[in-house]
């Protein structure tokens, strides 16, 4: 089932961004014209017709993955088959010449990375690659041969070290090293004439975003500086056309989902878009225009962009005689993770202040009252605070697991540390600066920084919905016993407040 929802293009949106200097994307300067090699086969092309299927993963029963293709033109779907274990990652692509999504895991070995690709034939083809500490990538074809290459990446010393792997599942497969930026750069790729290029962002000494790039073929090398760019916040790379490239931030807003597009051929924002959803980003070509499409996807729905139109597409994926939305969560080819603990390119998170107390192991007493002696909800503008990972977060990183707070008028400014609780005042976890946001300089705070320990925002959910009212509450105020403690009472699912 199929559903377009016509959206107007929103033509002052980045000009109000610029104005107020609230940045949710990147305005680039890139120096490279992008001319595409043909796109001879979508990676998530199952059935041959030139269009992306969703491609869903999801686990048995005894924990194996299992992958189903959905055909988003005639409303059904086939099985690819089964590879790999809860905790492996994906990496699906053209991997060898068989011509259709091949999908390939790669998991945690005791010195080495284990690649395992599902052939055509439903064979299962292994390859060891990289090691349990490096960042990997996949998705990229850097030698233009239309097949992608693994590629790892480490920077456990100054220098970062790059390790690429082409046709890594062949007899004739041919691996290369080479040295290129530091260990404190966020690496990624991007797409350019005939081939990709590996790149890295990372953080000048100003404040601005730098991107560098590195032509494995040519062995040049480019610095562009980003105008504007958020930290934490990475672009994804877009075939915009037969003859156009570029990238493209996706921005989780609550409510929606915001798009910029920069064209590296024009080397500007050439569009913005909103899909009136959130959810997990997608790269494919879903649609019958040249070039491929950003997707959001949430329980059954995938809401695809078209860039050119400015409109949203409505795919309703069900599964079965039953109808339901399928289980699983969608894949495309892109795919840059690690095992490792994730070092973004920001400045280091500042140390706990000394006089931060240690977290009671029980209920004051008093109740809430021992740590809240007033509370009040969240008023619009105040503060956020979300139970979702932002967008720009890496799944391995252990902030993904618990909340989000960003300040606004609220708090103060030099907010190192702060600890929520349960209604009846038992500690629930606790949250530390790590940089601010760009729209107003304010901190933003995670747990599993500084001072402030991991927690799961899913566990205390449940667990507040057995205590009093359910809410939790933010202890805002500088005093952290006594009449002048202050908290903020939220909601432990979802998104509290506004900026």
């Amino acid at each position: 089932m199929q559903e377009e929802l016509i959206s107007k293009r929103k033509r002052g949106y980045f000009s109000f961004l610029l104005g107020r200097s609230r940045c949710y994307g990147v305005l680039l300067t890139v120096f490279l014209v992008a001319v595409l090699k043909e796109a001879s086969a979508v990676p998530t092309d199952a059935d041959r017709d030139g269009r992306s299927e969703l491609i869903l993963a999801s686990t048995t029963t005894d924990s194996i993955l299992q992958f189903t293709a959905h055909d988003l033109a005639t409303n059904s779907e086939s099985s690819i088959g089964t590879i790999g274990a809860l905790g492996d990652h994906l990496a699906v692509g053209p991997w060898t010449l068989s011509g259709k999504p091949q999908i390939a895991v790669v998991s945690k070995g005791t010195d080495t990375l284990s690649w395992k690709l599902l052939n055509s034939d439903s064979q299962i083809m292994e390859a060891s690659f990289g090691t349990p500490t490096d960042t990997f990538i996949s998705g990229a074809d850097l030698n233009g041969d239309g097949l992608i290459d693994a590629i790892s990446t480490s920077g456990s010393t100054r220098k970062r070290r790059w390790s690429i792997s082409s046709s890594l599942f062949s007899s004739d497969r041919s691996d290369s090293s080479f040295s290129f930026g530091f260990s404190n750069e966020l690496p990624l790729y991007i797409h350019t004439a005939g081939r990709d290029l590996v790149a890295l962002l990372s953080i000048g000494t100003r404040g601005q975003t730098v991107l560098r790039t590195f032509d494995t073929t040519t062995g040049k090398s480019r610095r562009i500086r980003l105008r504007r760019a958020p930290a934490l916040l990475t672009p994804l790379p877009l075939h915009f056309s037969s003859s156009e490239s570029g990238l493209v931030y996706a921005m989780n807003s609550g409510t929606d989902t915001k798009l910029i597009y920069h064209s590296l051929n024009a080397r500007s924002v050439v569009e913005t878009g909103t899909v009136p959803i959130t959810g997990t980003v997608v790269i494919g070509d879903y649609l019958p225009e040249d070039g491929e499409e950003v997707a959001i996807y949430h329980e059954g729905r995938l809401l695809v962009h078209s860039r050119s139109a400015d409109t949203v597409t409505e795919f309703l994926v069900p599964s079965g005689s039953s109808g339901s939305a399928p289980a699983g969560i969608p894949v495309d080819e892109i795919n840059i993770n690690t095992f490792a603990p994730v070092s973004y390119p920001t400045p280091s998170p500042p140390s706990a202040p000394p006089s931060s107390p240690a977290p009671p192991s029980s209920p004051p007493a008093e109740g809430l009252t021992g740590v809240c002696a007033s509370s009040s909800s969240i008023a619009p503008g105040e503060l956020l605070i979300k139970s979702e990972p932002s967008n720009h977060i890496g799944r391995q990183d252990p902030r993904t697991t618990g909340y989000t707070v960003v300040c606004s008028r609220l708090c103060p400014a030099q907010l190192r540390y702060a600890q929520f609780f349960y209604s009846n005042g038992e500690f629930a976890g606790a949250v530390a600066k790590y940089g601010v946001f760009s729209g107003n300089g304010r901190p933003r705070m995670y747990g599993a920084v500084g001072q402030a320990p991991q927690h799961d925002a899913a566990s205390i959910a449940a667990k507040a919905a057995t205590i009093g009212n359910g809410k939790l509450y933010l202890q805002i105020s500088a005093a952290s016993t006594g009449a002048e403690t202050v908290c903020k009472e939220f909601n432990p699912i979802g998104r509290n407040g506004s900026l």
